[in-house]
C-alpha cells in the first residue's frame, strides 16, 4: 500500500515536534556529560540553552550553579596565575572570557540552591527573606562616599512591599545581624536564610552617621521571587576579579610598546611591526604606538610596480580589464604591507626621475637601487579562444495520471510516457595569461607562470509544453513528481528544464569572467609570496 504524500508529511511534522520537544533532555545530557569531563564552560553554555526552554527545571538550576562557580574559579584562578608570571596577554584572554561567562550567566534568573533543594525534598520552601539588595562595601567606596567604614554592606534599593520595607532605606549601611559582623551581601544572606518565616532577627545599621538597632520579621523568599530573582552577580565576585583588567590590559600595552621600540632599534622591523599591532589592539587611539607602527611599516612596505598587460589577441580592451581587476583583487586580500603601483602612477615616479617607461625593466633596476620600487610585475594575455557547441536527448516524460475504476469509483493510478526532447546549448571561452614579477632590487625573477581558465555558458530547453522537471534519471512534468519520488526529490535535489530557451552569456561577459578567474589565482599568488 503507498502512503500518501500528505501522511508522509504529518509524519514528518510530528517527528519534527517530538525533536523539538527532547531538545531540552538533549541538552541537560550534554550538560551532565561535559560536567564529568570538566568542561565547565560547555556545561554552562547547555544549561543555558536547556532553562531556557525550560525555566523551571531544577536539575538544571543546580548544575548550572556548580558549573557556574567551577567555571569562574578556573578562569579566575587561570587570571592569578598569568598575573604572578607577568603574562598579561594570557590574563586579558582569561578577563575576556570571564567577562563572557558573566554575560551568559546573566540571561538566567536562579532559584537559591537551597530553595531549589528545598523544593525538590519536601516540595516547599522555607527559607528566610528580607527584602533588600545589597552591595559590598570597599575600602575606595568608603572614602569616596566618606562612609564611616570601610566595611559592611550598603542598601542600595528594598523589595516594595517587602518585609524589610518599613524598616530599611536605600543607602542605610548593615554593619552586623544577630550580632554576627557583616563584611559580605553573601554573609548576609546566610544568616538571614537559615531563619524561618516568622522568625525575628536583630540588626545593626547606620543611617545618616548615625548607629540604630533594628528587629525584623523574617518572610518567605518564594512569595517575592519574581519580584527579587536572585542573580549569579549575588554568588561569584565578578566585578572583584574585573576590576583589575584596565591596569592589567595598560602593563600588556607598555609591554608589547617597548618591545616593539626595542626591535625597529635593532633593524627587525617585521616583529616590531607586529608588536605595535599588539600594543595599537590594546589602545587604538594611542598616537606614539600609532607613529611607531607607521615608521615600521614604512621599512617593511613592498612597492610592486604593475603596467598595463600587454594584449597579444585580436580582441582589444581586454588588457585594461585584466590590469584593474589584478589590483582590485590584491587590494581586496588586505595588503596592508604591500603597494602596488598602477601605469600611471609608475609613469610619474619615472619622469620625476627623468626615466622612461619604454625602457621598463633598466628604469626598474635603477628605481630599485634608490629604493622607490621593490617589484615590477608585468604580465600579457597570451589568447582568448571561444567556441561553441549543441546537443540534444531523446527523453521520456513520465505523467503520473489515474483513472476511475467503473464499478467501485476508486482512483487507480498508472505512468503514462510521452516521447520528448531536451537540447543543450553551451557557449565556451578559455583565457591564458603569462606574468612575471621581477625584484628589481637583486634583478631576480621572483614569480613566472603562465595561467589558463575556462569558463562557460550554458541553456537547457525541452520541447515538452510547460517543462520538466529532472529526478535522478527520470524526467516528470514541472510540478507533477508523483508522492513515490517525492522524498528522493527532497534529498537529492531536482533540476528544472524549461519550455523556453534561456538565453546566453554573451563572449564578452564570459571573456571577462576567464579573465577575472586569471586575476584571482595571479593576485592570490602575489600577495601570498610578498606576505
Amino acid at each position: 500500500m503507498k502512503i500518501s504524500s500528505v501522511r508522509l508529511f504529518a509524519v514528518f511534522v510530528l517527528s519534527v515536534t517530538i525533536a523539538v520537544g527532547c531538545a531540552w533532555r538533549l541538552a541537560y545530557q550534554r550538560a551532565e556529560k561535559y560536567a564529568n569531563q570538566h568542561r565547565w564552560d560547555d556545561a554552562v553554555d547547555e544549561c543555558i540553552e536547556v532553562l531556557k526552554k525550560k525555566p523551571d527545571y531544577t536539575e538544571a538550576q543546580i548544575l548550572l550553579v556548580k558549573a557556574g562557580r567551577e567555571s569562574f574559579d578556573q578562569h579566575a584562578g587561570n587570571i592569578t596565575y598569568y598575573l604572578g608570571d607577568e603574562n598579561w596577554d594570557a590574563a586579558l584572554v582569561e578577563y575576556r572570557r570571564l567577562e563572557e561567562l558573566k554575560q551568559k550567566l546573566s540571561q538566567i534568573q536562579l532559584i537559591e540552591p537551597k530553595v531549589i533543594q528545598q523544593l525538590q525534598s519536601e516540595g516547599r520552601a522555607t527559607f528566610g527573606f528580607l527584602g533588600v539588595v545589597l552591595q559590598k562595601i570597599t575600602p575606595t567606596m568608603a572614602e569616596i562616599k566618606r562612609f564611616p567604614v570601610t566595611e559592611g554592606v550598603l542598601i542600595i534599593s528594598v523589595v516594595p512591599g517587602g518585609p524589610a520595607d518599613r524598616y530599611l532605606r536605600k543607602g542605610d549601611i548593615v554593619v552586623s545581624v544577630d550580632g554576627e559582623k557583616i563584611r559580605t551581601s553573601s554573609e548576609f544572606l546566610r544568616i538571614v536564610s537559615e531563619h524561618f518565616p516568622g522568625d525575628q532577627v536583630t540588626m545593626s545599621i547606620i543611617r545618616a552617621g548615625k548607629t540604630k538597632s533594628l528587629i525584623l520579621t523574617v518572610g518567605n523568599r518564594m512569595e517575592y521571587l519574581e519580584q527579587v530573582p536572585m542573580t549569579f552577580d549575588q554568588l561569584l565576585s565578578f566585578d572583584k576579579v574585573l576590576q583589575e583588567r584596565d591596569r592589567v590590559r595598560e602593563l600588556a600595552f607598555k609591554t608589547h610598546f617597548k618591545k616593539g621600540k626595542d626591535f625597529l632599534e635593532k633593524g627587525l622591523n617585521r616583529p616590531a611591526l607586529e608588536e605595535f599591532d599588539k600594543a595599537l589592539e590594546l589602545k587604538p587611539d594611542d598616537i606614539e604606538a600609532r607613529r611607531a607602527y607607521q615608521e615600521a611599516k614604512e621599512r617593511i612596505l613592498i612597492r610592486i610596480a604593475v603596467p598595463r598587460f600587454k594584449n597579444l589577441t585580436e580582441y582589444p580592451g581586454l588588457e585594461d580589464f585584466l590590469t584593474s581587476k589584478v589590483l582590485s583583487e590584491a587590494i581586496a586580500r588586505k595588503t596592508e604591507l604591500i603597494d602596488f603601483i598602477d601605469e600611471d602612477e609608475y609613469d610619474e615616479i619615472l619622469k620625476r626621475y627623468r626615466m622612461s617607461l619604454s625602457d621598463l625593466y633598466e628604469s626598474s633596476l635603477k628605481l630599485g637601487k634608490l629604493g622607490v620600487v621593490n617589484a615590477l610585475f608585468t604580465g600579457s594575455i597570451l589568447e582568448i579562444t571561444r567556441s561553441e557547441k549543441k546537443s540534444s536527448k531523446e527523453i521520456k516524460v513520465k505523467e503520473h495520471k489515474y483513472r476511475k475504476d467503473p464499478k467501485t469509483g476508486e482512483k487507480q493510478y498508472f505512468t503514462e510516457k510521452k516521447p520528448a526532447k531536451v537540447f543543450t546549448e553551451t557557449r565556451y571561452v578559455t583565457a591564458a595569461v603569462s606574468f612575471k614579477v621581477t625584484d628589481v632590487t637583486t634583478g631576480r625573477v621572483a614569480i613566472s607562470r603562465t595561467i589558463e581558465k575556462r569558463v562557460r555558458s550554458e541553456t537547457r530547453w525541452t520541447n515538452y509544453r510547460g517543462g520538466v522537471v529532472k529526478v535522478q534519471d527520470s524526467y516528470y512534468p514541472m510540478g507533477g513528481v508523483p508522492p513515490s519520488e517525492m522524498w528522493t526529490a527532497i534529498l537529492l535535489g531536482t533540476e528544472e528544464i524549461p519550455s523556453d530557451k534561456q538565453p546566453l552569456l554573451s563572449f564578452d561577459s564570459l571573456a571577462k569572467q576567464a579573465l577575472k578567474a586569471c586575476a584571482e589565482e595571479i593576485a592570490e599568488e602575489v600577495v601570498s609570496h610578498y606576505r
